[in-house]
């Protein structure tokens, strides 16, 4: 019955590791979607080189992925917190 005991213990602090492990994760993922949006906008600004239509392109590409990490972080967000 010690043993059987023992297990159970074993498996439930496995379990609790496991639930403080998904929370920094979920936090770690929502904050490089948060770093990745911002990231999208900088590189584009960044890319001062190209012609000014080309820049116009770049910029609403960077713009667009932009709005969809954050999306993607908020969407998590409001599942997670």
């Amino acid at each position: 019955l010690r043993v059987e005991w023992a297990k159970s213990l074993a498996r439930a602090e496995r379990w609790e590791e496991e639930v403080r492990l998904l929370k920094v994760e979920m936090t770690r993922t929502l904050l490089f979607l948060q770093y990745k949006s911002a990231r999208w906008l900088d590189w584009a600004r960044e890319r001062t080189e190209s012609p000014p239509d080309i820049q116009s392109g770049i910029l609403a590409y960077a713009q667009k992925q932009a709005a969809l990490s954050h999306q993607i972080a908020e969407k998590f967000a409001s599942h997670w917190l």
